[in-house]
């Protein structure tokens, strides 16, 4: 099983790529950069979103894990849904299944 991890560092604290392939027998990749949302992994015109564009046009994968800044999905909607739709139109082009993986958002003034 291939899995592919699109997010920020709440993608890759703790060693959640190896502890996830460790769990699943699994390959798992992530292209992840603190502070990063799905707008940006959407958008071929940014550094990370170039990375993810390459990632889904070659090489194959059986899922690919979205995770947004933890704030994202509520803060800006329209963006958040228009990134997701745009990522999971990608995915399914590449015959993986888009996973949505949400952190728990900050609470105002904690950052």
């Amino acid at each position: 099983m291939k899995i592919l991890m699109l997010g920020n560092s709440f993608s890759i604290k703790n060693d959640l790529p190896e502890t996830l392939a460790e769990l699943l027998g699994a390959e798992v990749t992530a292209n992840a950069k603190g502070g990063a949302m799905l707008s940006e992994q959407a958008d071929p015109e940014t550094e990370i979103g170039a990375a993810a564009e390459k990632a889904l046009t070659k090489n194959k994968w059986d899922y690919v894990i979205l995770q947004d800044d933890s704030s994202g999905s509520f803060m800006d909607r329209e963006t958040f849904m228009k990134s997701v739709e745009a990522l999971c139109k990608r995915i399914r082009g590449n015959g993986a299944v888009p996973v949505l993986y949400e952190t728990w958002p900050y609470r105002r003034g904690d950052r």
